[in-house]
């Protein structure tokens, strides 16, 4: 099949969305995306803007391609694998079998049907069973026996295909009907005036399926078992040509001989007229100007030892505008593949051509913040960082961070160095953790006697030792384990005997915290044990309001040391 068949568009034109790079399209997958640059396929395509792999935008036509054309067509035009265009046909929901498919099946069959069909014929006029069961046939049906049936001899057979079919009726004395018969029956081509030789054994597709489902094996077995990747475009029709030691593992595979898969008559070939052509045209070219198969020049060419155009011709045009502009305007410049200016590119150690605008002066990065710097020259900030990340310069900001002196560091307050040296609290207190140096507080603490911790309030204690705040006094007690001083006017609350004298009064929390002038979240929290000391002054008010005592729901504490708090 033609390529120009197989990858024919039947419901187009398509043409790309009217966009630049950076606008937003909606993609029927990923939702609304950014644009980005433009694909090399057949019909450019925008693609995503993201790092990495680059996928197409599926919007607009490309939907209604994928909706509605083949799969081989699709991967062809926009230049993405089958698996891509599968992967977009699950997104969308479209069928297996979609109009385009079921066109290029349809022109499939019809250029192997009548080839599958006369194999069939050929294969039951031959088999001395069928001819059997007609005589059977025509003898019940009181048909008379055929007569007048021509017995072909061997040497008639070989003037078959060696001229005209109405010359070699004269000659022989028979119709042309009768000798297109014989000869379609023996598989011999028609004659033509060019010149013939017989190619490579030329494989029948019916012979090998019928061998193959009279082993009852599958396709994938078969060609594990022959080696031959590509097995099922032997059975379909594709590709009927193979060497004979290839032929030869693929009969062993079928357990039949090599004669049994191949037909009697194998076609001829055109041969190759000017050998001095090869390899100064492309082999589709010259395919065409002589009428033969691409395949018959290519494998031509290669028995030869010819090289192909492409590696002798290939030439980069002009080295010096590699890299300077895109390489897709220098491909429709050139008139070639994209991919190809790439890899020129790349095989010279070219960079690719940058659309951002360069940095003036290198010298002035990391003296001044990449903002500033980009603001001076008129650029984007993201420029300059990238410029300066690529010539591994540090930014402005770590580079003022650094420390003058780490041997003051712990020797006085960390604010007072950070405003010495002009930077932050946080820069200098970071440094001094990563280096492990106490804080200049810890290191110049005041000396607290361990025998009056306990015995006095915190606070009463730090003010009789001079100290600005009990916080140092309370860190010291609580890392020694000492219990804190308990004043006698405090009381300790249990919550069930609280609860049960406000349901006997008959009161909610919220009328007793009101009548007591106190708050409701701290009456909530002394009811339900969450804190049990309180003053005396505040336990005398509830016993007011409750009507009771206050011995009825609390206990005094005498002064002294309690359970650690």
């Amino acid at each position: 099949m033609k390529d120009e068949d197989r990858y024919k568009l039947y419901f187009g034109p398509y043409n790309p969305p009217r966009v630049r790079r950076g606008w937003r399209l909606f993609d029927e997958i990923h939702g609304t995306v950014v644009t980005g640059y433009f694909s090399d396929g057949l019909i450019t395509w925008p693609t995503v803007g993201i790092r990495g792999r680059r996928s197409l935008v599926l919007c607009g036509d490309l939907v209604k391609a994928v909706r509605r054309e083949s799969a081989p067509a699709v991967s062809h035009w926009w230049g993405v694998s089958i698996s891509v265009v599968s992967r977009w046909r699950k997104a969308l929901g479209v069928p297996r079998l979609n109009e385009g498919t079921r066109l290029l099946l349809k022109a499939r069959w019809k250029e192997l049907a009548p080839l599958r069909v006369w194999e069939k014929a050929i294969r039951k006029a031959s088999d001395p069973v069928m001819r059997t069961r007609q005589a059977r046939r025509r003898r019940r049906l009181g048909l008379p026996a055929r007569k007048n049936v021509r017995q072909w001899t061997p040497q008639e057979d070989a003037l078959l295909g060696t001229m005209k079919d109405r010359q070699l009726g004269q000659k022989l004395g028979c119709t042309v009907a009768v000798i297109a018969r014989r000869r379609l029956s023996l598989g011999i081509p028609p004659f033509r005036k060019t010149n013939f030789h017989v190619g490579l054994p030329t494989i029948s597709p019916a012979k090998l399926w019928a061998r193959r489902k009279a082993l009852r094996l599958n396709q994938a077995t078969v060609a594990k078992r022959s080696g031959i990747s590509q097995y099922s475009n032997l059975e379909l029709g594709i590709q009927r040509h193979l060497p004979p030691e290839t032929i030869e593992r693929l009969a062993i595979a079928l357990c039949c001989r090599k004669e049994d898969i191949l037909l009697k008559h194998a076609p001829v070939q055109r041969a190759v007229p000017d050998d001095s052509l090869l390899g100064k045209m492309p082999d589709g070219k010259l395919a065409k100007k002589w009428g033969i198969s691409i395949d018959r020049v290519n494998w031509h060419r290669k028995r030869l030892g010819i090289p192909s155009f492409r590696s002798q011709y290939a030439k980069i045009p002009d080295k010096s505008l590699l890299g300077t502009i895109p390489d897709t305007e220098l491909a429709k410049k050139w008139r070639v593949p994209t991919l190809r200016v790439c890899r020129w590119r790349a095989r010279l150690g070219i960079p690719a051509f940058e659309p951002y605008p360069k940095v003036p002066d290198d010298s002035l990065l990391g003296t001044q913040s990449d903002w500033k710097l980009a603001k001076k020259w008129g650029i984007s900030v993201h420029t300059v960082i990238g410029r300066r990340q690529r010539l591994k310069i540090l930014s402005f900001k770590s580079q003022r961070s650094k420390i003058p002196d780490e041997s003051l560091l712990g020797t006085e307050m960390d604010k007072v160095l950070a405003k010495k040296w002009g930077l932050t609290w946080a820069i200098v207190q970071q440094r001094r953790l990563k280096l492990g140096i106490p804080s200049y507080k810890s290191s110049h603490q005041p000396h607290i006697p361990d025998k009056l911790l306990g015995t006095m309030s915190d606070e009463a204690l730090a003010a009789k030792l001079g100290l600005a705040s009990s916080g140092s006094v309370s860190w010291r007690r609580k890392k020694l384990g000492v219990p804190s001083f308990i004043d006698s006017n405090r009381v300790v609350i249990s919550p069930g005997k609280l609860l049960a004298c406000r349901k006997h009064a008959g009161l909610t929390q919220k009328q007793v915290a009101t009548r007591a002038g106190l708050s409701l979240s701290f009456y909530c929290v002394m009811e339900r044990g969450r804190r049990k000391m309180t003053l005396k002054s505040s336990a005398e008010r509830f016993a007011r309001v409750l009507h009771c005592r206050v011995e009825d729901f609390a206990r005094p504490l005498l002064a002294g040391r309690t359970k650690r708090s």
